[in-house]
């Protein structure tokens, strides 16, 4: 069984009991009612207590040590191999198999969007070498220049053009880094990055709660992990914000889904933890921004007129460690119609819960172990390629 999770002092103790013996506990002397007495303080385990453990383990996950992974690629290779493991660990978790490659072609988005924002600007870099560089046979004050000694200049721009397949008339404001486009490219790249990590800290204490203290105490102890929030010496990651999102909710969905599990039924609890995922965590958090909303159906109509050509990337989910599609029953698309909205909930659940259907199908199927060794890749580090 594939290590998983971290092993915790708290794993075997007794809820709402003493943590250590009595004899052991630190007795204080206080003067209370103009007399001097004696109190043993005695640490007790809490359902919060545990939830706490449980959510900085996860935190460990993307932000080591106590701070956040920077690059947010990196940070999502680190939650796709976590969602790998929780499967690989326990099966019963097919959700975390299936996040696995949900949460790879997200990186698969980031990398997009990073490539696209570095291949404008070296285009934009060579352009302004050729403006500048030389001895100048035409120049046009604030519009450009001709030298006649700029033929590498020359060459350089043309590979960067060559490289950058997103025609853009590069506008930027005066003393802004990035052009408009680009300035867009790292939206999308942001949002995206942060409701990933949101939705890994939403979820894997969950799994880790039940995997360890089984479901009964589950079920005690869900409605106290929004407690743990907000205090000062013990800060919950929240990438999302708490204004935008507020942490920890006993949605009903939860429960159901793991319900499921513990009832035997992989196939329902991947159904309600989709919904939990995409319509209480993904939907405030990043399908609420209009931006975003707009970029991402100006991106989908572009992809299925065309128009530009070769520019915008299809949403599509591929049942594989790489990004690109397979026609082999392993990608799922998202739809053809030029006027689907990813950010409509019922739309983007017919795609999730499509995708969770083919996945279910090659789990029971003779295609099984080809899932496997790509999640193993996942949980390797391997993917997003």
């Amino acid at each position: 069984m594939t290590q998983c999770f971290k092993d915790h002092e708290i794993d075997t103790k007794i809820l709402n009991h003493n943590t250590i013996p009595i004899s052991e506990c630190e007795i204080k002397i206080l003067d209370l009612y103009d007399q001097r007495s004696e109190f043993i303080q005695v640490p007790i385990l809490t359902g919060e207590g545990i939830w706490r453990v449980y959510q900085r383990e996860a935190e460990e996950v993307v932000a080591p040590g106590g701070k956040l992974i920077a690059d947010p690629k990196e940070r999502n290779r680190a939650i796709n191999a976590a969602y790998a493991r929780l499967w690989l660990h326990d099966n019963r978790f097919q959700w975390a198999g299936l996040a696995a490659f949900a949460s790879k072609q997200v990186g698969c988005g980031l990398l997009h969007a990073s490539n696209a924002i570095e291949n404008i600007q070296a285009e934009h870099e060579a352009a302004q070498r050729l403006t500048n560089g030389g001895e100048s046979i035409l120049d046009i004050p604030g519009l450009f220049s001709i030298s006649k000694n700029d033929e590498q200049a020359v060459r350089d721009l043309d590979e960067a053009r060559r490289n950058n397949p997103v025609p853009s008339i590069d506008i930027r404001r005066d003393g802004e880094a990035l052009s408009l486009m680009q300035q867009q490219y790292q939206h999308v790249y942001e949002m995206m990055a942060m409701g990933n990590t949101s939705l890994f800290l939403d979820v894997f204490p969950l799994h880790a709660f039940y995997a360890k203290r089984g479901w009964k105490e589950f079920k005690q102890c869900l409605p106290l992990r929004k407690n743990i929030y907000g205090l000062e010496r013990f800060p919950v990651l929240w990438p999302v914000g708490q204004e935008r999102l507020r942490f920890g909710i006993d949605y009903p969905e939860i429960l159901q889904a793991f319900g499921a599990i513990e009832a035997g039924d992989n196939a329902e609890s991947v159904r309600h933890l989709a919904w939990h995922e995409q319509q209480n965590i993904l939907q405030p958090a990043i399908y609420s921004d209009l931006q975003l909303v707009s970029l991402l159906r100006g991106n989908h109509l572009s992809y299925v007129t065309g128009l530009p050509r070769d520019v915008a990337e299809p949403i599509e989910l591929t049942l594989a460690s790489r990004c690109k599609r397979l026609d082999d029953g392993r990608t799922v698309d998202f739809s053809s119609n030029p006027m689907a909205d990813l950010s409509d909930i019922k739309q983007r659940m017919a795609f999730v819960l499509r995708a969770a259907g083919q996945f279910d199908e090659l789990l029971s199927g003779t295609r099984r172990l080809l899932m496997e060794q790509a999640i193993q890749d996942i949980a390797a580090g391997m993917g997003v390629r």
